[in-house]
Formats: structure tokens, sequence, C-alpha cells
């Protein structure tokens, strides 16, 4: 019993940080995009 609940307690939080990486790494490729975005504008410009 007590393994399985310590088992729950494990799936959550590698749960908990997949999402926490997972929104860092959309952040992050979101403000790259940005940036390249910005960097073909100057180009263009």
């Amino acid at each position: 019993m007590f393994i399985k609940t310590d088992n729950v307690c494990l799936t959550k939080k590698l749960l908990i940080i997949q999402r926490k990486s997972y929104y860092s790494f959309k952040k992050t490729r979101y403000r790259y995009s940005m940036f390249t975005r910005n960097q073909n504008e100057r180009i263009s410009y």
C-alpha cells in the first residue's frame, strides 16, 4: 500500500516536471520565433 501511494506521488511529480519543462520549452520557442521574425523584418527593410 505504501509503495502504491509512493508511486502515485512519483508519477505526479514527474507529470508536473514534464508539464513545466513543456511550458518553458513552448515559451522559449515562441520567443525564438519572435526573435527570428524581427531579424527577418530587419533584413527585409
